[in-house]
């Protein structure tokens, strides 16, 4: 009998010890999840001697040799405070060189702390999940976990304490050693996305970004498609991401492995107004020389800059700076000049409010135009006069008639295709002449999805708007097509020979 009272007394003593541990863990804010035993340890190096060398001398110098071989194009970006990268995470063999290119950024910054997502490629977990580790060690040392890491878990149902099924991923652990290489003394918090939601993500890390903070997207891009449909998959997917179009990055199924980190980055980014940089871009087959199933790789840095502002700020110099408003007023000029060269009828009272519209000094000022138009999100036609020697007025009516019906590389616009046209329009700042050394110095000063580039050569000259930055992201492939476009060689801008010269726009397009 003693001993069966003996029992039942343990019984009750541990449910109130484990009833009292759920209850501290509630006034904790844990949300009743557990916190794993293996907290309080070291997240040791798994992937060290397979995915890259396993002691730190060999990391070292395949790094060193990387950045002196074959970081040919990298940038300067002076006066810009780095606030985030996109870094590959594949074996230093195929993707060392674009990780490369991000370590120039870091040599010289000093960030507290670094805040890694990355992709899950194995398990398929609905939740982020935060390694809560006291230190990740890699073959480089030993790095902190940040206190926040164990934070973000406490705080937010949709992050939870790493398990099992996090040590088998490499996307954050791949990417360190280039971290450690450059940076000094900074804590981490190491974040594996899952399927998680990114405005989620973003909402939980939108606390821990300060001006000490670095935010690291980890993601390779298409895998495992022929060579030539790798490039064009990947310049949409680098459109995309320069563009901020997350929703783009996560609609597309054989896009970035890392979708989830990039959105995550992409909504934060525009928040806070970063301006995107690509770094480089490559894919598998230009280093193995096998093109029929590749993988891309690239790096591209976001640095802390208003590009709405800064746009403004560029064409302060234009002639004029419309107003929306204004702007589709000048959309409807463009169509009914269309519609009056078509023969088309068109309200008496329609054209005589727009007469009554346009007639103001801003639409009389000089100024440079281009009328693009697209049918099916296709072009159909596009003319333009550079520099400011008409009206804004005057200049989109001729340009709207040339891009219709004068454009060599299309016929002319039918009467009962126009419905079915969509126009946008560009005013021009005064180009201006960029000075540049060579080849690298002319990639480090051009902006891309800021300007518009003129060369010109003898007599052979051609431009690119702004807007074609959005299907050549890369500045040497937006050059060599350009020098194309001037029937020139497309490697002639490499020479450092060519005359330069780079303006902005103010675009706007119609709303249907």
């Amino acid at each position: 009998m003693k001993k069966y009272i003996f029992i039942f007394f343990i019984l009750i003593i541990s449910f109130c010890f484990l009833h009292g541990l759920c209850f501290a863990s509630n006034i904790n804010g844990v949300n009743n999840k557990t916190i794993p035993a293996n907290i309080n340890n070291i997240r040791n190096p798994l992937f060290a001697g397979t995915f890259y060398p396993d002691n730190k001398k060999d990391i070292k110098q395949l790094i060193k040799h990387f950045r002196t071989n074959f970081c040919k194009y990298r940038k300067n970006y002076f006066g810009k405070k780095l606030k985030a990268l996109i870094m590959p995470h594949a074996g230093y063999v195929y993707s060392g060189i674009a990780a490369s290119y991000a370590t120039f950024l870091l040599d010289n910054e000093k960030f507290k702390k670094v805040i890694i997502l990355g992709p899950d490629h194995t398990t398929g977990f609905a939740k982020s999940l935060v390694n809560c580790a006291d230190k990740w060690q890699t073959p480089l040392g030993f790095i902190d976990i940040d206190k926040n890491a164990l934070k973000l878990v406490k705080k937010y149902s949709f992050f939870n304490y790493e398990s099992q099924n996090y040590l088998k991923e490499h996307s954050i652990e791949v990417v360190l050693p280039f971290l450690q290489f450059s940076l000094k003394d900074f804590k981490l918090i190491p974040i594996i996305t899952g399927r998680a939601n990114p405005d989620n993500i973003a909402k939980g890390l939108d606390d821990l970004i300060d001006k000490n903070t670095l935010l690291i997207a980890s993601s390779d891009l298409s895998h495992y498609l022929s060579y030539a449909k790798a490039i064009k998959k990947d310049h949409n997917t680098i459109s995309n991401i320069l563009n901020y179009k997350d929703h783009e990055i996560l609609m597309d199924n054989n896009n970035a492995c890392g979708k989830i980190p990039i959105a995550t980055l992409l909504k934060i980014a525009q928040k806070r107004k970063w301006q995107p940089y690509l770094l480089n871009y490559y894919n598998s087959g230009d280093v193995t020389k096998n093109r029929e199933r590749v993988v891309g790789y690239c790096s591209i840095a976001f640095f802390e800059s208003d590009l709405k502002s800064e746009k403004k700020g560029l064409i302060k110099n234009m002639n004029n700076v419309f107003t929306a408003n204004q702007g589709q007023i000048l959309l409807k000029l463009a169509r009914i000049t269309i519609a009056k060269q078509l023969g088309a009828e068109i309200n008496k009272k329609e054209i005589e409010l727009l007469e009554k519209k346009l007639d103001t000094k801003d639409f009389k000022q000089k100024s440079g135009t281009f009328v693009t138009l697209y049918k099916n999100n296709n072009l159909r036609g596009c003319i333009g006069s550079i520099l400011p020697v008409e009206s804004a007025r005057k200049s989109i009516e001729n340009n709207a008639v040339n891009a219709g019906f004068n454009d060599p590389r299309f016929s002319n616009i039918r009467q009962d295709e126009l419905k079915n046209i969509n126009i946008e329009i560009s005013i021009l700042s005064k180009p201006e002449n960029l000075e540049y050394l060579d080849a690298r110095d002319l990639l480090s000063k051009i902006r891309p999805n800021i300007d518009g580039v003129i060369i010109k050569k003898g007599i052979n000259s051609a431009t690119f708007l702004p807007q074609v930055w959005e299907q050549l992201p890369l500045a040497q492939d937006f050059l060599s097509h350009l020098c194309l476009k001037a029937d020139l060689d497309q490697n002639e801008w490499e020479n450092g020979k060519l005359q330069i010269m780079t303006y902005q726009v103010q675009s706007f397009k119609e709303n249907h």
